[in-house]
């Protein structure tokens, strides 16, 4: 409302990624900044991280959208460091920005093992990858967030990316994989709202069995 973003169906806390409020009890909203970053990045060895391009870009904001003497503090920092950043009124329209994209190619990514350019040359992963945009712009809305998005336009852009997400790279490392942060937490606020996913349940459920497989994830 007014520029602010409430997120009502958010505010009783994630249990999956904060077991018994810990963090919020501690830290409390009042002293949290929203973070969303954009960056494709391969780890090519231990403590050796390869930046496959200068197209970065992160954004800051506070939970209720109110203005942040720090969020522009840091901003400025990261911005006279090389790493573009920006701040935001709007920071859970942001977040859920990047989740449709978590979610739109790190699912079958995970399955098929490769990166988005792989999954569109398949017409029935395009027309899953559809699917979820749809069904996570609809969780998006309903927890009154805004999330502009042309699946024409993401479906051209996965056609030249090679690179495979961070999750598939987490299983081809043998690293625990962060199904309960980039997967599970959207789903249960899907079901907070009432919205139903059932592409993405279907998904996300064999995500669960094949990490599990792999010794990756335990809920």
């Amino acid at each position: 409302a007014d520029g602010g973003q409430a997120g009502s169906a958010a505010e009783g806390g994630l249990p999956g990624l904060d077991p018994e409020g810990a963090l919020r009890r501690e830290i409390g909203l009042a002293r949290t900044l929203g973070g969303v970053v954009y960056s494709a990045c391969t780890v090519h060895a231990p403590g050796v991280i390869v930046v496959e391009h200068a197209r970065n870009r992160l954004f800051l904001g506070t939970p209720d959208g109110r203005a942040a003497p720090r969020a522009e503090a840091l901003a400025a920092l990261l911005t006279a460091g090389g790493f573009g950043a920006e701040v935001t009124p709007r920071i859970r329209d942001r977040i859920w920005a990047k989740l449709l994209l978590n979610l739109a190619s790190g699912p079958m990514g995970v399955l098929a093992q490769a990166g988005p350019r792989a999954l569109s040359g398949e017409a029935a992963c395009v027309a899953a990858f559809r699917r979820i945009l749809e069904e996570t712009t609809a969780v998006a809305a309903a927890m009154g967030c805004t999330v502009e998005v042309d699946p024409d336009r993401l479906l051209a852009q996965m056609q030249g990316l090679a690179h495979k997400p961070s999750i598939v790279q987490d299983l081809e490392l043998g690293r625990p994989m962060e199904i309960a942060a980039l997967f599970d937490a959207p789903l249960d606020l899907a079901r907070r709202v009432g919205v139903a996913t059932p592409m993405l349940d279907l998904l996300v459920a064999l995500v669960r069995v094949r990490a599990r497989e792999a010794g990756l994830y335990s809920a």
